[in-house]
């Protein structure tokens, strides 16, 4: 399963962190080594991201999932942070995973 991770930022922001959930049972395969996050980190079912600073712009995080089993999964919204105070979250999510 690919996931795509989309951030907005509209003014310059330093150590700029993100917590995505990431749905149970599910592993983190490959990730998107041309983003801008230096950091990159995935244990106890999250996916964690770091950037030293960021510009504005749209900056999108991709990553291959392996989900071991079938089932209906709720996926919590990702949250991220700035050092200067700005925050934001995402939208929860629900991910269906059917056998063939």
């Amino acid at each position: 399963m690919r996931s795509r991770l989309t951030i907005v930022i509209n003014d310059p922001r330093r150590t700029v962190e993100v917590d995505d959930p990431l749905p149970a049972n599910a592993v983190v395969i490959r990730t998107d080594t041309s983003a801008n996050f230096e950091n990159d980190s995935s244990a106890d079912g999250r996916l964690r991201l770091a950037a030293d600073a960021l510009e504005p712009g749209i900056y999108q995080y991709s990553y291959l999932l392996r989900v071991v089993a079938a089932g209906r999964y709720g996926v919590p919204p990702p949250t991220a942070r700035a050092t200067d105070g700005a925050s934001g979250v995402g939208n929860s999510a629900t991910v269906v995973v059917r056998t063939q």
